[in-house]
């Protein structure tokens, strides 16, 4: 394995030393100020106009590039808007020394006629461009989500239309929270500070292939003035119960430190109803759950980046989140034999869980040159140790026996990961290669504990012990190239290899197996013009089981019911092409297919009066689909987007019992904001979005829906904003499935308290350009240690 590993790192780096010394050429870019302009691109043309390189200035308006010897053009632009063409003749190293732009031209009026398209298609990504929607600003980030293209977003996550829950990142740093934990996080974050959001459904080589979903990178705004900045705001949220949610974030900038901190608090409650159907013949049951969820915690962000000299910074990250998230549930469940009910169970439950969330990351980055080439170094550390005490009393109504149960869970997650990164751009080749190792252990203990003559006694035959742990270890190298102003290109690929062992001291059982694989990925963008982009991709991904999912202990709800997890679970494949096409920055049509092999899911059965659920792989599921999306701007006070997605999904099993179901889908949503004012700070905002029924796997998903609707104000030279937002205002988002197998149907039919109204205020004080610290500490394993 290690010899493997090695190969590939050796060819990763051969093609570095593949291409000859060229000449250098370099200048300053300055305003007639004599400021140094940052973020201005320098292109080098060939004769015929063709671009041969392209640089980015830097903080001291200064770039430099390499280019075999012969006669070129130098022209210098930014957002669409050219400063400058001249002819080069580079028969040597040549400085051009400081560059004046035009002093008729104001740097601002260049930024809003090069202004960006609220729609963008990237060669790997579709973007949506916060900043350029007045709309958006002045909420939090989880509203932007909830506005974005392709998007859904809920208390339990974000999700990309009609696939589970993505990974999240920030400026590319993946964050490590997940459900409940990273909606809080997104709403202590602003709109204002984000630029743009990018929804990556066909992920590069450099990210880790965990994951079928895709990614979600929230990109925030580059600022430059040094000072303090802080931002507070409160959110009041009604549902059936009352919430509230307190953020503080506090930034400060100078030459080379920059230092943010962020403090936030909820104490959140929401109602729920649950109402799960099992048919069988003779046996079936029909349980009814009524719960109350009560959910409190607070958290601290810490960002420090030091800049050690012009070449190298070092930063460290830190979050921590305590907390807890509390149920209360009321539940009854019918036993029926031939239709004919022999038994009701009650059961009364108190599930208390505190919350214990840590991670602290460090990294070192390096410049090597003037052209771009980087060394970074990232390590990660995660420690969760979340206690889930369940106290639950049962009670028949047919034999009028009484239990009273006791389950307690402790569970301790560690995670750590290494990895190095190189960025080595060359005249042929913009390259990117790296390696990564990751470590994750898991240790978990669950007690079954019946109260007898007052004392709770541990049941031997119901309480187990497990211990997990995996290693993984990855190299990836990828390549980008502009073959034209028209064509760009972009491939890599991934290897990961992967040991996991998992160890029950009680049955004495001990499950390990090893795999590795590659994972390839390529894309491709043709822009004729700028009213016309076609891109193609693919990629590989993979969706390794969390811990939970392996755990072979029960986890009892009642005497009769519980879930336990499959330690011979394996990961499932998944294989993604994407065909897309933009017009005009405001028609976006994607045309896709998806494979997904081993996949697995969450099946019930039933023995007698015993419900057992677990995972298994059985699943091979093909997705074809068509989404269109519109950006309408036509109108001063109107901003609208409407998407729609076309798909057919076909599944196949390989269980007997499994019935797969095949057919068409149908979403579609709108978003509109009407601008109240000319200033556009007051803001009418009215939502709606449907998913019409549709089938996938061994299941029918009913019709959903929700309207939202709400104004936004921006007052006191926008530094004051308040929000009030009403959601699901008809009900109509509820979850409503029917699951099919031979011999039984189940059905659920749930509703979790989704209409709410919404207040928020937030006030922001000290200096408006604070740049916010987010390094790529790309800590992808973080979801699976929830």
């Amino acid at each position: 394995m290690i010899k493997r590993i090695a190969y590939i790192i050796y060819f990763a780096l051969l093609p570095t030393a593949l291409f000859s010394q060229e000449y250098t050429l370099m200048g300053k870019l300055i305003d007639q100020d004599r400021k140094p302009l940052e973020n201005m691109n320098v292109h080098l043309l060939k004769q015929d106009s063709t671009l041969l390189k392209q640089v980015v200035t830097d903080s001291n308006g200064a770039f430099s590039m390499k280019e075999n010897n012969g006669k070129y053009m130098l022209k210098i632009s930014r957002l669409g808007q050219e400063f400058l063409l001249r002819d080069i003749n580079l028969s040597r190293d040549f400085d051009l020394g400081e560059l004046v732009i035009n002093a008729t031209v104001r740097l601002e009026d260049v930024v809003v006629n090069g202004e960006r398209k609220l729609i963008e298609r990237k060669v790997d990504r579709l973007v949506f461009n916060v900043e350029n929607s007045p709309a958006m600003q002045g909420f939090d980030v989880s509203e932007a989500l909830a506005n974005t293209p392709m998007l859904n977003t809920s208390d339990g996550g974000v999700s990309i239309v009609g696939k589970s829950g993505v990974a999240v990142m920030i400026n590319e740093r993946l964050i490590n929270l997940s459900g409940n934990e990273l909606m809080q996080y997104l709403k202590s974050l602003r709109s204002d500070d984000v630029s743009r959001i990018e929804v990556i459904t066909t992920s590069p080589a450099k990210y880790d292939a965990q994951g079928n979903s895709g990614l979600i990178n929230i990109v925030l705004k580059k600022k430059k003035n040094n000072g303090f900045q802080a931002t507070l705001s409160s959110t009041y949220l009604q549902r059936t119960y009352g919430g509230i949610g307190n953020n503080a974030n506090v930034n400060f900038q100078s030459e080379k430190l920059l230092l943010s901190v962020g403090l936030r608090h909820y104490d959140v409650a929401f109602r729920s109803t649950e109402n799960a159907s099992l048919i069988g013949n003779p046996t079936s049951t029909v349980q009814s759950d009524k719960r109350k969820d009560f959910n409190d915690g607070g958290g601290l962000n810490i960002n420090l980046d030091y800049k050690i000299n012009e070449s190298s910074n070092i930063g460290v990250i830190y979050d921590g989140s305590i907390g807890h998230a509390n149920m209360d549930i009321a539940s009854s469940t019918q036993y029926l034999t031939n239709n004919i009910q022999d038994s009701t169970l009650w059961t009364n439950s108190k599930h208390r869980q505190s919350l214990n969330f840590q991670t602290v990351s460090g990294y070192y980055d390096l410049k090597l040159d003037t052209l771009g080439r980087k060394l970074s170094f990232i390590g990660n550390f995660l420690s969760n140790k979340p206690k889930n005490p369940v106290d639950f009393t049962s009670n028949n109504s047919e034999s009028g026996n009484s239990y009273s149960v006791r389950n307690e869970s402790d569970v301790s997650y560690q995670v750590f990961s290494g990895q190095a990164d190189l960025n080595y751009p060359t005249k042929a080749i913009n390259l990117d290669m790296g390696i990564k190792y990751s470590d994750i252990s898991n240790s978990s203990s669950v007690k079954y504990l019946n109260l007898i003559d007052g004392d709770f006694i541990i049941d031997p035959l119901k309480s187990n012990d497990y211990d997990y742990s995996e290693s993984n270890y990855a190299v990836y190298i990828s390549g980008a190239r502009r073959l034209s102003n028209k064509l760009e290109v972009k491939a890599g690929i991934r290897y990961e290899y992967t040991d996991v062992k998992g160890f029950s001291p009680e049955t004495a059982e001990t499950n390990t197996f090893e795999y590795g694989k590659f994972f390839p990925s390529g894309y491709i963008s043709y822009t004729p013009n700028d009213k016309h982009t076609l891109s193609f991709s693919y990629s590989k991904r993979i969706n390794r089981p969390s811990f939970g999912n392996l755990n072979p202990f029960r986890w009892y709800s009642n005497p009769y019911t519980y879930s336990t997890g499959n330690p011979n679970l394996l990961p499932s494949f998944n294989n993604n092409v994407e065909l897309g096409y933009i017009f005009d920055g405001n028609l976006s049509i994607t045309l896709y297919n998806q494979r997904v092999t081993d996949g697995y899911s969450y099946l019930s059965f039933l023995d007698n009066t015993i419900k057992m659920s677990t995972w298994e792989n059985h699943l091979t599921q093909y997705n074809s689909g068509l989404n269109i999306g519109y950006s309408f701007t036509g109108i001063k006070w109107l901003q609208s987007y409407l998407f729609s997605e076309l798909s057919y999904s076909k599944s196949k099993s390989s269980l007997d019992i499994v019935i797969p179901q095949n057919g068409l889908s149908y979403y579609y949503m709108i978003n509109n904001s009407f601008f109240l004012n000319k200033e556009k700070t007051i803001t009418f905002l009215l939502n709606y979005w449907q998913n019409l029924p549709r089938r996938s796997g061994n299941s029918f998903f009913r019709s959903a829906a929700s309207l939202r609707t709400g104004i936004n104000l921006q007052l006191l030279d926008k530094k004051l904003q308040i929000q009030l937002m009403a959601e699901d205002i008809f009900k109509q988002n509820r979850t409503g499935i029917e699951a099919y197998f031979l011999g039984n149907t189940q059905y659920f039919n749930n509703y979790y308290d989704a209409r709410r109204l919404t207040l928020g205020v937030t006030y922001r004080f000290g200096i408006s350009s604070i740049k916010t610290s987010n390094k790529d500490t790309r800590f992808d394993e973080r979801g699976r240690a929830n």
